[in-house]
């Protein structure tokens, strides 16, 4: 396997600080959703078969919201069929033979603690030029920028969990757990780290081998990675309580935290990069709410990381993006170790001098059966793109 640059680059808009893949018009193929923070839109692309992508949408968010964080979780619940009850998201409907298929994306505008909700209009993909917005911050002074999506409460119905930041100082988690009809009820007890600064990533598991997705790890406060298992809070008047963490120290400031199984057990691991000292963080789950931590040395400042299977066999990869441009892709084995002989680099841009490509993803976008890379080109604007391909493939 290698991969391949292709030769189209996507232009979005100024500042793009995240994106989405999903299918948002129903074609089977993977399209792309992109906030595009100083342009204060964001932008859909959607996909072709082979890989590429049309020339972007591009959907105001109002002036000066300053959008960042967007998310995505399907409702397949045919009791909403009636889209005048969804009052939250980016909404986009498939009908099957047996079933309503809802997509649900949420923004946030990180400036005015706020989160834009859109409707789609139209079985094209397209979405309405007027947002519902939802206050998520009970501090005013605080930015909201981390949102993802889970069923919090095992009731069946897709809750929200947003991250709160005032920079330097308090970060805050607050859950809206969706009350069955479409409609979000805030948490009126967030909980607060203190002064250990901004959250930078959390990303939901099952990391306590109770079958459930729903526990969840966040980092970027000093030097740990906090673990929330389901087993240790419950629910009480929309709150999530008593909201007690397993903490996991960590050599630097760790950013960018995924989940995988990097080895051949049945347990969500994590990993995480920590760019200040250069590192790679691997956290093997025992299952036991106990993890084994290993630690990488990565040259060249690391900024994203996501899972990939990259040689299509039973273990989760890794795939890292530094700032001088390159990706380092990390053989996963069954032992869980990433051997120095795995480690398969390929460059993107030589004599770059601008700001750091940003926000690595992995997806089939071509549909081959193999994981492609996706990233922001913040100085040209644009999403490159990278095809996995055999190495005896010729163009």
């Amino acid at each position: 396997m290698t991969l391949i640059y292709q030769s189209d680059t996507y232009l979005v808009g100024r500042d793009p600080k995240s994106f989405i893949i999903r299918d948002f018009n129903g074609d089977s193929y993977l399209d792309l959703a992109v906030t595009n923070y100083d342009d204060h839109t964001f932008s859909i692309l959607f996909g072709e078969k082979n890989g590429t992508f049309q020339t972007q949408q591009v959907y105001p968010t109002g002036n000066e919201t300053y959008p960042w964080g967007i998310t995505s979780a399907d409702f397949n619940n045919d009791t909403f069929l009636d889209l005048g009850n969804f009052t939250f998201g980016i909404i986009h409907c498939i009908f099957t033979q047996d079933f309503l298929i809802i997509y649900l994306s949420a923004i946030t505008l990180s400036t005015t603690n706020q989160i834009a909700f859109f409707f789609g209009i139209a079985s094209n993909g397209t979405f309405s030029s007027m947002p519902r917005i939802l206050v998520t911050c009970e501090n005013i002074d605080h930015k909201v920028r981390l949102i993802e999506v889970n069923d919090l409460n095992n009731d069946g119905f897709i809750d929200l969990l947003v991250g709160c930041t005032y920079p330097g100082t308090i970060s805050a988690l607050y859950n809206l757990l969706n009350q069955g009809d479409g409609w979000y009820n805030r948490s009126t007890i967030p909980y607060y780290f203190g002064d250990h600064g901004d959250i930078d990533s959390f990303v939901f598991g099952d990391f306590n081998n109770d079958g459930k997705q729903n526990d969840f790890s966040l980092c970027g406060l000093e030097n740990e990675v906090d673990i929330f298992y389901d087993s240790k809070y419950s629910i009480v008047d929309n709150n999530i309580l008593p909201w007690e963490s397993h903490k996991i120290r960590i050599y630097g400031i760790p950013q960018s935290i995924i989940q995988g199984r990097f080895n051949d057990d049945e347990f969500d691991d994590l990993a995480l990069i920590a760019p200040e000292s250069n590192t790679l963080h691997i956290l093997l789950n025992y299952g036991n709410e106990t993890f084994l931590r290993q630690i990488y040395h990565i040259d060249n400042y690391p900024v994203s990381i996501t899972q990939i299977n990259f040689n299509n066999d039973s273990i989760d990869d890794l795939a890292i993006l530094t700032c001088n441009q390159t990706i380092n892709i990390y053989l996963g084995t069954k032992l869980g170790i990433f051997f120095q002989e795995n480690i398969i680099s390929f460059q993107l841009q030589f004599n770059h001098t601008g700001a750091c490509f940003q926000s690595l993803k992995a997806a089939d976008l071509n549909q081959d059966g193999k994981d492609d890379l996706l990233f922001i080109d913040p100085n040209a604007q644009t999403i490159g793109v990278l095809l996995n391909i055999n190495c005896n493939n010729h163009f």
